[in-house]
């Protein structure tokens, strides 16, 4: 789940290139990532983010791929032959590189998850204005979606929902029982009435 995740639409790429690599030293990358891969699927928390290290390895394969792509158009020397199309074009693959890969890291990088941002000036401005009070400032976010006080740069007390993996087996972190249920979690950890 989280190669195809990473890799996107240059999945097919990565795995053609793998596979054209034709002694163990030119497959010596994909099975450094391979290992990398199964060593994280050991651990209990898992994100996609953790794949990231691996990444340009499997890119390399894919850019192998890609170069071995042969044009659109190939001249036969032979007599009447004339122009005959091949089954991989290249430009028809660079689009279609481009048409799934731009749209996504523009989603990703200007759309997705930017509420995290965008709230950070409007906290910095209750903060140095003094009208951040009480416990200070709660993200209700998953793990480390925020900037956190690279923003702020006031002393005011700050925390996100603790995610950090479960002792035992089944049990759920802070930020699993939050998602869960997000009232019952607040009505028991903060506004208790013994509280």
């Amino acid at each position: 789940q989280g190669i195809p995740s990473v890799t996107l639409t240059l999945l097919p790429l990565v795995l053609v290139g793998i596979w054209q690599a034709n002694s163990h030293g030119q497959r010596l990358f994909a099975w450094l990532a391979a290992w990398f891969v199964a060593v994280h699927s050991f651990i209990p928390h898992k994100e996609f983010r953790f794949l990231l290290p691996v990444l340009p390895l499997l890119l390399m394969y894919a850019g192998r791929a890609l170069a071995t792509v042969q044009p659109a158009w190939t001249n036969h020397s032979a007599p009447g032959a004339g122009w005959q199309r091949r089954f991989w074009n290249r430009r028809a693959l660079l689009l279609g590189i481009l048409i799934t890969q731009v749209p996504a890291a523009l989603y990703l990088s200007v759309v997705h998850q930017r509420g995290s941002l965008a709230v950070m000036p409007f906290l910095a401005s209750e903060a140095e204005n003094g009208r951040v009070r009480g416990g200070g400032i709660l993200f209700l976010t998953p793990c480390h979606a925020t900037p956190f006080s690279t923003h702020i740069h006031r002393p005011v007390p700050m925390r996100f929902l603790d995610c950090t993996p479960p002792a035992q087996a089944g049990d759920m972190d802070e930020s699993d029982v939050f998602f869960s249920n997000p009232a019952s979690f607040l009505e028991s950890s903060y506004f208790a009435k013994d509280q």
